[in-house]
């Protein structure tokens, strides 16, 4: 029997109305251009036990309740950590100094409770080991409703991730999944927009550098990065657009590059809300706008806003972390770099394809100095990229975001 999901076009309508208001609330341009220089981490670490089990919700919630840096994530066994906004003008030791005093917290509240963290993307044991979180009930509502998206008809197509098929509950295979978010703080409106495009163009080239998930329900999928490869088919509700007139498409990279603010805020928007409350038609759409870049607004700062690069696995230490980081920190601050042409989307899709499949073993689509698209290996695209040195200046005081 086929799943029902009712959809009030007239109630869609007063959620985008809504959804656009409290976006003027959080986020809005003044025409300033000084960039900030200030950034912030969030990572997430699954939870295993002393005999490598992972642990149960009850037990992560006893870890959370002794955190102040962190959060539940969508997995049961898996928490977020996240720093203080940091100012990185004058080098990267305050920012690894923040991160590195996050996670040893984070350590050693895990140690107490005779349980440690686990840096990896992907869950590489079996499916059948991982659980939803329960409280808050979003995430279990979240993946429901998920599901009858996909099942519009009554029917899951199989999925494959490599040589790996998901289950049929396969939204939940999303609670093994892992990654490190960037957040670097910018000023809202175009150069906001010029720096998003160019960070959705440099993703595939880092992610090739810091692949390291390759199994599946203990399995090699064939793949060095699976992480992303997981996401898209979950999130991509093709019948269920076709059949209500809706673009779901809220992972991956956007069709085309953003041309302006209001473009990149209509995308934002336009997606089917699936909480039904008005007053939070922000949060609904912006919390499932799982885009590998984004753009959000920055707390306390309504002229400003975050870019959030969320497409990478944690890598296996902090340093490490905070070194592929800082390589897009510098290059999204070089304004040369910025002002360089972008690749065709498909191209950028190609690049993607490759990265996470070969990681380091392929080339990669990139332009040489006098613009041409050619193709390079992809260690050699690494290397331009970590000796490019950025010149660029401003700087204003730290707020905290969350």
């Amino acid at each position: 029997m086929a799943y029902e999901i009712i959809v009030d076009k007239a109630h869609q309508r007063q959620m985008t109305e809504a959804f656009f208001e409290q976006l003027h609330e959080r986020c809005r341009p003044n025409g300033h251009t000084a960039l900030p220089m200030v950034v912030g981490l969030e990572s997430e670490y699954m939870l295993i036990d002393e005999q490598g089990q992972l642990i149960d919700e009850v037990l992560r919630n006893q870890i959370l309740a002794e955190l102040p840096d962190g959060s539940a994530e969508l997995g049961a066994c898996s928490i977020e950590t996240h720093t203080e906004p940091i100012v990185i003008a004058g080098g990267d030791y305050n920012l690894l100094h923040e991160a590195r005093r996050v996670e040893q917290q984070a350590n050693r509240v895990a140690a107490q409770h005779g349980t440690r963290l686990v840096r990896i993307g992907t869950y590489p044991g079996s499916f059948a080991d991982l659980r939803v979180t329960q409280e808050p009930p979003r995430y279990q509502n979240l993946l429901d409703i998920s599901h009858r998206m996909l099942a519009i008809d009554g029917v899951l197509s199989p999925v494959q991730v490599g040589a790996v098929t998901l289950p049929t509950l396969r939204c939940e295979t999303m609670c093994g999944c892992q990654s490190i978010h960037l957040n670097v703080q910018i000023p809202a409106g175009g150069m906001a927009i010029q720096m998003l495009n160019k960070a959705i163009e440099l993703v595939p080239y880092l992610v090739a550098l810091g692949a390291h998930s390759a199994l599946l329900n203990a399995l090699p999928t064939g793949m060095d990065e699976t992480r992303s490869a997981i996401w898209e088919p979950l999130f991509t509700f093709p019948e269920f657009d076709a059949r209500y007139g809706f673009n779901n498409n809220r992972v991956g990279f956007p069709a085309q590059y953003y041309t302006d603010w209001d473009d990149y805020w209509q995308d934002v928007g336009s997606k089917f809300f699936i909480e039904q409350h008005t007053e939070k038609a922000f949060e609904s759409n912006m919390k499932t706008f799982w885009r590998t870049v984004r753009l959000k607004p920055c707390p306390g700062r309504v002229n400003d806003c975050l870019l959030e690069l969320r497409a990478f696995s944690p890598q296996p230490t902090t340093e490490e972390d905070v070194a592929l980081f800082l390589v897009c920190t510098g290059l999204l601050h070089d304004l040369a770099w910025l002002e360089q042409p972008l690749l065709p989307m498909h191209l950028v899709e190609e690049n993607q394809w490759r990265a996470s499949t070969y990681g380091l073993d392929t080339a990669l689509y990139a332009r040489d100095d006098n613009g041409t698209v050619v193709q390079r290996p992809a260690p050699r695209l690494q290397a331009s990229c970590w000796t490019r040195r950025p010149t660029s200046g401003g700087g204003v005081p730290p707020t905290r975001w969350a």
